[in-house]
């Protein structure tokens, strides 16, 4: 991965935390689906022979558990990922629906993420837009899953599985297990770190 696409992934990423605290300072809503649209319009925009990304509509979004798939292209091959987003909701910091069931569906959306990621190789993750107030702009990510230390970010990753252990939707909780986005392309980052 180059030291462009780093910069653009920590650019947006600062990018959704601004526009999330600005949208609850204004009371206004910044949606998942729009900061989702904007974020994988710019990636695809600015670095289409390094990343492939596939947005899912509604209906697919039901029956895989995501909301996009990407696929990263580098000298070592290519690596993907099935990611279902979740916003941030202020003031409390919490994230909802981590467990939501589609209706007509049987099995909750984190399950099916899971298990029709792991069925396609690929792997299951979630990404969060945050802004806060616990984690200030200052100061530095807990450092369980992060290889070195990094400012907070308003797109933090997690693998799926992880998060399911968790069992908790706020950020306090899911914090430690979770690391700044740009960590999956910034080249002295160590890249994303697989749960065995």
């Amino acid at each position: 991965m180059t030291a462009i696409m780093c910069a653009t992934f920590q650019q947006l990423a600062d990018t959704t935390w601004e526009l999330i605290e600005t949208a609850h300072q204004l009371g206004m809503r910044w949606s998942e689906e729009s900061n989702t649209e904007s974020l994988l319009l710019e990636l695809r925009r600015r670095h289409p022979s390094e990343i492939f990304i596939a947005a899912f509509s509604k209906r697919r979004e039901a029956k895989l558990g995501a909301d996009w798939e990407w696929w990263f292209l580098g000298r070592g091959g290519v690596y993907g990922m099935r990611v279902q987003a979740k916003r941030i909701s202020l003031p409390r910091e919490t994230f909802g629906y981590l467990r939501y069931t589609p209706k007509g569906y049987t099995k909750d959306q984190m399950t099916t993420l899971i298990e029709r990621a792991r069925a396609d190789r690929l792997t299951p993750a979630y990404c969060f837009y945050v802004a806060s107030r616990r984690y200030t702009r200052g100061a530095t990510w807990p450092a369980a899953v992060s290889p070195q230390p990094s400012r907070p970010s308003g797109c933090l990753i997690g693998h799926a599985q992880v998060v399911r252990n968790i069992r908790s939707n706020t950020l306090r909780r899911l914090a430690s297990s979770l690391m700044p986005w740009h960590f999956l392309v910034c080249p002295i980052a160590g890249g994303w770190h697989r749960p065995q």
